[in-house]
Formats: structure tokens, sequence, C-alpha cells
């Protein structure tokens, strides 16, 4: 989870610029009717062209959480879980469109504040907080727009319809 996030650079605009790059090709995904399902930062890759321009890569396919702790490493469970919209780790619906704005809105959040929303020492307590927690912005900062914290909000909200489509 973390060390996969380690190797992306550590400026949050920069953060912020991968995460937006992530979410347009998200939309890309959505315009062929396509759920990436999956969108965490092991997932997502960063590609410098030969004249230095960035370029994002996603990656990765809907994974299906297994009944039972240990039938996957925990490393691989936690990464998912730290993205992984509510609906989706109490198994109500399969990936959505609205799940993959969840998932980006935990990326964003990340990148923002340098911290995940959600933290606990085991992958099923992680996604059981994505579920059961409300979402609380640590310290807004001066340099943080009010603006960019509502995105988040709205983005990782509990209820996928209110989610920004």
């Amino acid at each position: 989870m973390e060390e996969s996030f380690a190797q992306w650079p550590q400026n949050p605009l920069h953060l912020i610029r991968l995460v937006l790059q992530s979410a347009e090709a998200t939309v890309a995904l959505h315009r062929k009717s396509v759920v990436h399902g999956d969108i965490r930062p092991r997932n997502i890759g960063v590609q410098i062209s030969d004249v230095g321009a960035e370029e994002v890569l996603l990656f990765g396919s809907i994974m299906i959480f297994l009944p039972k702790e240990g039938q996957w490493p925990e490393n691989v469970l936690r990464d998912q879980a730290v993205t992984q919209a509510p609906e989706i780790v109490s198994g109500e619906k399969v990936p959505t469109y609205a799940s993959d704005v969840y998932s980006l809105g935990v990326l964003l959040f990340r990148s923002v504040f340098g911290s995940w929303p959600f933290e606990a020492n085991s992958s099923f307590e992680i996604a059981a907080k994505h579920v059961t927690e409300e979402l609380v912005a640590p310290k807004i900062t001066p340099s943080i727009a009010p603006e960019l914290w509502g995105v988040i909000a709205q983005a990782m909200d509990k209820n996928p319809d209110k989610r920004m489509s």
C-alpha cells in the first residue's frame, strides 16, 4: 500500500496532478462503458516520454473480495481495502462508476493530506471503517481550498448516488 505510493513524487501538487490525470483516464474508460473497479496506487503507473512528459497508465482489473481472511496476502488486501468504496467492501454491489469516483476521492485525500482517510491494523478493519465511519478532514490549512475538501467529501460520500459522475 504505502510502498507503492511512496514511489510517486512527494510534492502534494504533483500528486494531485497525477490523481487528476488518473481521473481523466477513468473518465475515458467510463465513456467507453467500462468500470475500472480497482483504482489504487499499485494500479496507477506513470510513464515518462522521451520529451519528459508524464503519462498516467491505469492497470489492474476488477477484483472480488474473498470471504475469508488469509486467502490473499495481507499486503494485497490492505492495498485494495484502502481505496475501495463502502458498497464494494460490504458486498452490496459490484464496482460501478460511482465506486471508481470514491477510489479517486481516496487518492485525492491521500495526496492533499498525506494520510489515508481510514487507517487500521488490518485490511478488514480498514474496509469496515469505509462502511461505518464518517469522513473527517484533517486540519484544513490556508493552502487547502475549502472547495477542494468539498470535492473530496463528495467523491467519498457513503451514498454512491451523491457522488459526482
